[in-house]
């Protein structure tokens, strides 16, 4: 997304399409990019600090609403979900036209380093999630949000990066057959990029990050807050174009959206 043969992609050539189920196709809610922020760290080669900052024209975009930053140890049996365009099957051009969703299953079990040798645990910068019942994000997925779901409105964990099967190997290029049972997916963990998010962006840490619910039992959200919804799920894919979660101040909001190709991204959408 961000690099074409080691050569960043300018801004110009990019744009974000936000706000709607449909795919970036059918969506008329377009915003012009303005500027791109890869991580400094990222590295195509392994896929480390997968993850970006996109500032856009936000002209029409104020009703748009965002996402809290999921802070708290990511477990097992944490309940998450995906969502996105992507594939349907391994079969090429199966994109989804709408929206679609699928429960998770967090796992750290040795598979997760075995497979890529970079994941170390789930606290870490990577999430990995183990493929059950076929269950699985897919090729345009990439971007998408891996969510709590154990709360509404739902807050964001990770970004979805890459998937690893016995036959496949990110590092060399050979593809990773979505769905498979011997398979692990691996999400970039944002809250382990939050001091470098508040630094480029200059937004309130405090804004940004999902508040636990207190011993009132009523959730704590000060800014506005939707999280995505579909009428259907997969079995064994989610994924592509773009849409909206984020935590939102007075003038700026963090937006997590899904895009078309292989780089994860947060967005900020100044609210002038």
């Amino acid at each position: 997304m961000f690099y074409s043969s080691n050569e960043r992609t300018p801004p110009s050539s990019m744009y974000v399409s936000v706000g709607s189920l449909n795919n970036a196709a059918d969506n008329p809610n377009v915003y012009e990019v303005l500027n791109t922020m890869p991580h400094p760290a990222y590295s195509p080669d392994t896929l480390a600090n997968d993850i970006a900052i996109i500032t856009y024209d936000p002209v029409g975009a104020d009703s748009i609403p965002c996402a809290k930053i999921y802070s708290s140890d990511v477990t097992d049996n944490l309940p998450v979900m995906t969502a996105g365009w992507g594939a349907t099957s391994n079969i090429a051009g199966s994109n989804s036209d709408v929206l679609l969703s699928v429960p998770l299953q967090i796992s750290s079990l040795k598979i997760c380093s075995n497979l890529y040798p970079l994941w170390k645990s789930n606290n870490g910068s990577l999430i990995c999630t183990a493929v059950v019942n076929g269950q699985d994000t897919c090729f345009g997925d990439s971007g998408g949000p891996l969510v709590f779901s154990g709360v509404s409105p739902m807050p964001i964990i990770g970004l979805t990066s890459f998937g690893v099967n016995l036959s496949s190997d990110p590092m060399s290029g050979v593809k990773h057959q979505c769905g498979s049972s011997n398979g692990t997916g691996y999400y970039t963990h944002i809250i382990n990029y939050i001091d470098w998010i508040v630094s480029s962006t200059k937004l309130n840490k405090d804004s940004l990050i999902y508040m636990e619910q207190p011993a009132n039992g009523s959730l704590n959200y000060p800014y506005g807050y939707a999280a995505f919804s579909s009428s259907k799920s997969v079995e064994n894919s989610t994924k592509n174009s773009s849409t909206s979660f984020a935590a939102k101040s007075s003038k700026i909001c963090l937006l997590y959206h899904f895009i078309s190709q292989a780089a994860l991204v947060l967005s900020i959408m100044y609210l002038y």
